[in-house]
C-alpha cells in the first residue's frame, strides 16, 4: 500500500526566505544504504506481506560494526567586510603634493597590515614610522593614477587607497578582508587674490570666464521627491529611476535644455554590446512604447532642468547586473519654441510633449532629423554634452506561498501555479516557466493557473532519506524573457522548492486481518544502519544554522555526529578536512585544515582560533573553524569536505582515532593528550579523499551524477561492499551542488 493522500503529504510551496538548500539536507539526510536497503525503504509493506511466519524467526547473524567512516561535504559562502574607519587614514593637500598616512591597524581589529599589501592608486609606500605604526603615501597632485574632476566651483584631484591582503604563509588562503578608500583633494576655481600692498590691475578671472561662456551639463538620479541627488545607484527590477538633466550658465542669456537620445549598455563603452536605446530620433521616449513600460518625460518646471523617469531593467543575457547610461544632451536659447529637432516627448497610447506643444512629436514614429553615433554630435549651432551614469539592479524574489500550490499523491506530484506569480499584477507566461525541466501540461485560462503533474521520479527530482520520511524535491523555475524587439527584461527570476513526504515507518493493514510477517522496523534494526551528519550550527549549537553565509573572521560551528538504534554506543571522529571551490574534492585551489588522523593543523599553520571543542557526548564532536576565502579564487563559496569515523564509545582514542587542537602545544578534545604527539610528524596512513586507506573491510559510497539541472548532484549511489576482516570501516561521500 502506498501513502495516504493527507495533511502531512501536501506539502506548501516554499517562500524565496524558504527555498530548499540542496546543501542543507545533503549531509544531513543521505543514507549509506545498500540497493536492498533502498527498496525496502520504499516500498516496506510489498515485502512484508510475502513474508509469512513459518514458526520461531532464526536469529539474526550478524556482528557489530566497529569503525565506520564517512566522508561529508558542506558548501560555505563567505562576505567581506568593509570596516575601515575615518581614524585609519589621515590626508594634507597640499599646493601640488598629497600626504596620506595609513594606520597599519587599518581595520582597528588589533592585526596589522603588510605595506607590500598597500598602494595609493598603484603607488607604493614611500615611508613607515615604526613607533606610531603609521605607513606614509607622499606624491604628486598628478601622480598616482589619480583623476582631476571640476564642478561649479571646484577642482577635485581624487585617488584610490587600496589594500589587497596576501596569502598566509604555506597556504593558499587569506582570512583578511581586502579595502579600497576614496582620497579626494578639493581646490577652489573662483577667487581673487592680492597682497595688501598691491591693487589688482588684471580682469577679474571669474568675469573673463564669463566672457568666455561655459556652460555646466549634468545628468543626476534624483531621490523619489526629486528634492536631491540619490546616493546610491541600486534599484530593484520594475522601480522607478529619476534621472534630472540640467544646464548652468553664468551672464548668458536664459537656456532651454533636452534630453536628445540615450543608451544603456553593460560596459562605459557607448558603443559595446548588448546596447539598448531608450530615447532616440531627438527626444522620443520609446521606451514606454516598446516595451509598454510608465517611464516618461514630467512635465518641465524649470527651462534650464527637464526630468525623467526610467522603469529599471537589465539585459537578459548580460553578465553584470550593473548597466551604465549614457546621453546628449542639448540647450537652445529658452525664449525660441521647440522644434522637431529640439523636444521631449512621451509616449501614452499616443505621444505627448512635456513642453505642452505636442505638434512637435509627430515625427517620432518616423524620422525627425538627423541622428547620428553617440562618438560625435551632430550639431553645429547649439552646444551638446555626453553625459553618463552607472545604475546597478538587484533582483526581487518577492514569490508567496500563495502563488504556487502543491499537491502530492501516491506516485505523482500536482501542482498549481498563478500566473500572477509575484502578486504584481503582472501575468508571466507558460514557457518561461518549468519544474526540473518539465513544461507547462495545463492551462486554466479563467483562474489564470499553470498546471504540472508529473511522477515523482521525472522532472529531475531529488530523493532524499531522513530518519522518519522519504522526501521527493523538486525546483519550480521561471526565467523571464526579453521583451519583443530589444535585449533587456523587467521581470525578476525566481526558484520555488517543491517538496513531497512521506512517512518510511508505518504498518498498515486492514481491520479484518492480523498480520503475519517479521515488522519492517525490527528488520532494519537487525541490519544497523549508522547515519553519519556534518551540519554547521548556531553560535550556542542549539541549532542548526539556517545560513551559510559568514563575514572574514568570523567562527563557523561544525558538528559532526553519527546515530545508531539497537547498537552499541560509538564515538565518532573527524578523520580529515579538505576545502575546495568547487564539489570535486581534488580539485584545486584547495586546503586540509584537518589532517593526519584528526589533527586540527589549521591553527598551527595560519595562528588561527581554530579548534576542536571539548567532546560533550561520544556520538558528536564540535569543532569551530576560523572563516576564510582562497586569495586566488574565483568565487566566494568554498566546499568543506571531512571523513568521519566511529569506533566503540568504551575504547580508547589512540593515534589514529583522535580530536586534537592547536595552541601553543596540541590537546585532545578526549583529555587524553598523549595520543596528539603525532601530530607533529606521522600518524597513520593517511591517503587520498577517492579511495579509503584502511586495509580492512570497508563500503564505499561512489557519486555518479547524471546530466541536469544541478551538476555535481548525488543523484545515484554505487554501493560495493569488500570482505574478509572483522574489522569495519563506512565511507559515504555526499556530492552537493552550488
Amino acid at each position: 500500500m502506498g501513502p495516504k493522500l493527507n495533511p502531512a503529504s501536501r506539502s506548501p510551496a516554499l517562500s524565496p526566505l524558504e527555498l530548499w538548500n540542496p546543501l542543507q539536507v545533503a549531509s544531513q539526510f543521505q543514507s549509506p544504504l545498500g540497493p536492498v536497503s533502498k527498496s525496502l525503504a520504499q516500498e516496506p509493506f510489498g515485502l512484508q506481506e510475502k513474508q509469512l511466519l513459518q514458526g520461531p524467526v532464526k536469529p539474526l547473524d550478524w556482528r557489530y560494526p566497529i569503525a565506520p567512516e564517512v566522508q561529508s561535504e558542506l558548501a560555505v559562502d563567505f562576505q567581506l567586510r568593509q570596516p575601515v574607519t575615518p581614524s585609519s587614514v589621515a590626508v594634507q593637500c597640499g599646493e601640488n603634493r598629497v600626504l596620506v598616512e595609513v594606520q597599519q591597524d587599518l581595520f582597528s581589529n588589533g592585526q596589522l597590515i603588510q605595506p607590500s599589501g598597500l598602494s595609493l592608486g598603484g603607488c607604493p609606500v614611500v615611508g613607515q614610522d615604526p613607533v606610531s605604526r603609521v605607513l606614509i603615501f607622499e606624491y604628486e597632485l598628478q601622480d598616482c593614477n589619480s583623476v582631476l574632476m571640476m564642478n561649479e566651483d571646484e577642482l577635485i584631484y581624487t585617488f584610490s587607497l587600496t589594500y589587497s591582503p596576501e596569502a598566509l604563509a604555506g597556504t593558499p588562503i587569506t582570512r583578511a578582508d581586502g579595502a579600497i578608500v576614496g582620497v579626494q583633494c578639493h581646490y577652489q576655481r573662483l577667487q581673487n587674490v592680492s597682497s595688501d600692498a598691491l591693487r589688482p590691475t588684471w580682469v577679474p578671472y571669474a568675469s573673463t570666464e564669463a566672457g568666455q561662456e561655459v556652460l555646466l551639463f549634468s545628468l543626476k538620479i534624483m531621490m523619489d521627491d526629486w528634492s536631491y541627488q540619490r546616493p546610491l545607484y541600486t534599484y530593484f527590477l520594475g522601480g522607478v529611476i529619476n534621472i534630472e538633466a540640467s544646464v548652468k550658465q553664468y551672464n548668458h542669456v536664459p537656456l532651454r535644455v533636452f534630453v536628445d537620445r540615450c543608451v544603456a549598455t553593460q560596459a562605459p563603452d557607448v558603443n559595446s554590446l548588448p546596447r539598448y536605446s531608450f530615447i532616440e530620433n531627438n527626444g522620443c521616449f520609446v521606451d514606454a512604447k516598446t516595451t509598454a513600460s510608465s517611464s516618461r518625460f514630467m512635465p518641465r518646471s524649470q527651462v534650464d532642468k527637464i526630468q525623467f523617469q526610467l522603469e529599471a531593467f537589465m539585459f537578459q543575457e548580460g553578465n553584470s547586473p550593473s548597466i551604465y547610461i549614457t546621453c546628449i544632451l542639448k540647450a537652445t536659447i529658452a525664449s525660441a519654441p521647440s522644434d522637431a529637432q529640439h523636444k521631449s516627448c512621451s509616449f501614452a497610447n499616443g505621444w505627448f510633449a512635456a513642453d505642452d506643444n505636442d505638434q512637435v512629436c509627430g515625427c517620432c514614429d518616423s524620422t525627425c532629423g538627423p541622428d547620428g553615433e553617440f562618438a560625435a554630435s551632430p550639431y553645429g549651432g547649439f552646444p551638446s554634452l555626453q553625459s553618463e551614469l552607472a545604475v546597478d539592479f538587484q533582483l526581487r524574489q518577492p514569490v508567496t506561498p500563495s502563488s504556487v500550490a502543491v499537491q502530492c499523491g501516491e506516485k505523482r506530484v500536482l501542482v498549481e501555479v498563478q500566473q500572477d506569480l509575484f502578486s504584481n499584477g503582472q501575468l508571466i507566461q507558460p514557457t518561461g516557466l518549468s519544474l526540473g525541466g518539465c513544461p507547462v501540461v495545463g492551462q486554466d485560462s479563467v483562474s489564470r493557473v499553470l498546471i504540472f503533474e508529473y511522477e515523482l521520479q521525472d522532472c529531475n527530482s531529488v530523493l532524499m532519506m531522513n530518519e522518519d520520511e522519504l522526501i521527493y524535491t523538486f525546483s519550480l523555475t521561471y526565467t523571464p524573457e526579453v521583451l519583443a524587439g530589444t535585449p533587456i527584461t523587467r521581470t525578476d527570476g525566481a526558484i520555488v522548492g517543491v517538496q513531497c513526504h512521506y512517512q518510511r515507518f508505518q504498518n498498515v493493514n486492514s481491520d479484518a486481518l492480523r498480520p503475519t510477517w517479521v515488522p519492517y522496523a525490527s528488520t532494519e534494526a537487525g541490519q544497523e544502519v549508522l547515519l553519519f551528519s556534518l551540519k554547521i550550527m548556531m553560535d550556542d549549537w542549539s541549532y542548526q544554522r539556517p545560513s551559510y553565509t559568514y563575514f572574514l573572521g568570523g567562527v563557523i560551528n561544525i558538528e559532526a555526529s553519527v546515530k545508531q538504534y539497537n547498537h552499541v554506543p560509538l564515538r565518532v571522529f573527524v578523520d580529515r578536512c579538505v576545502a575546495t571551490q568547487a564539489p570535486d574534492v581534488i580539485s584545486l585551489p584547495r586546503y586540509s585544515f584537518i589532517e593526519n588522523n584528526g589533527c586540527f593543523v589549521d591553527a598551527k599553520t595560519t595562528a588561527s582560533s581554530s579548534r576542536f571543542m571539548p567532546r560533550s557526548q561520544v556520538d558528536k564532536i564540535q569543532f569551530q573553524l576560523e572563516a576564510f576565502m582562497f586569495q586566488e579564487g574565483y568565487s566566494p563559496p568554498i566546499y568543506i569536505t571531512c571523513i568521519l569515523k566511529a569506533t566503540i564509545a568504551s575504547a580508547p582514542s589512540d593515534a589514529q582515532r583522535k580530536s586534537c587542537s592547536f595552541a601553543n602545544g596540541w590537546f585532545a578534545a578526549d583529555g587524553n593528550d598523549q595520543v596528539c604527539g603525532c601530530c607533529d610528524s606521522t600518524c597513520g596512513p593517511d591517503g587520498e579523499f577517492a579511495a579509503s586507506p584502511y586495509g580492512v573491510r570497508r563500503i564505499q559510497a561512489v557519486s555518479r551524477s547524471e546530466e541536469g539541472p544541478a551538476p555535481g548532484r548525488d543523484d545515484n549511489a554505487v554501493l560495493k561492499c569488500q570482505q574478509d576482516s572483522p574489522f569495519p570501516e563506512v565511507r559515504w561521500t555526499s556530492a552537493v551542488s552550488r
